[in-house]
Order: C-alpha cells, then sequence, then structure tokens
C-alpha cells in the first residue's frame, strides 16, 4: 500500500481524536464544569489538533497530485515550508501571545 495512503488515514485519525477531545474540554468548560484536566487539555491540545489537520490536508493534495501523474518534488518542498511557517506561528501565538 502507499505510505501517503497510510499517513492520511493515521493523519485523520489523529485529527479527529484531537479534535473532539479538545471541542469536548472547550464546551465542558464553558459550561461550567471544573474539573482539572478540561484547562489542560483545552490548552494543550490545539497544536497537535493543528499539525495532524495540516498533514491530512497535504497528503491529501499528494495523492490527488500522484493519481493525476504530476510529479510531487516541488509541491513536498512547498508543502513542508507552508505546514511549517504555519506550525511556529501557531507555537508563538499559543505560547507568546497572551490572547483572553
Amino acid at each position: 500500500m502507499n505510505t501517503t495512503a497510510n499517513v492520511k488515514k493515521v493523519a485523520f485519525l489523529f485529527f479527529l481524536a484531537f479534535m473532539g477531545t479538545h471541542l469536548l474540554a472547550t464546551l465542558l468548560t464553558s459550561n461550567g464544569y471544573a474539573w482539572t484536566i478540561l484547562p489542560i487539555l483545552r490548552n494543550s491540545l490545539d497544536l497537535p489538533a493543528l499539525m495532524s489537520g495540516i498533514l491530512y490536508a497535504f497528503a491529501s493534495m499528494k495523492l490527488y497530485f500522484e493519481e493525476a501523474g504530476k510529479k510531487t518534488d516541488l509541491f513536498d518542498l512547498i508543502a513542508g515550508i507552508v505546514g511549517g511557517i504555519v506550525l511556529v506561528g501557531a507555537i508563538v501565538v499559543d505560547f507568546f501571545i497572551k490572547i483572553d
């Protein structure tokens, strides 16, 4: 089986798990449940969800280009640069810019 297709499937499963847990923690916190673990989950699962979403999106696009018979060397480079910039930007916003 194709490695990119497997990466796409695993990234989708991680995205569902991370976003589901993040969304559930956010909803429970906003409804007044004050468990100790909820703020930790809410604040720590946004970056893994973003990273798995980016990986899923770029794996899907790469599979599309491969099925069309196009070379993906340049796309891999551009996807890595764009994904890295988005991830570093999210880390900077998450850790260094306080949004209340």
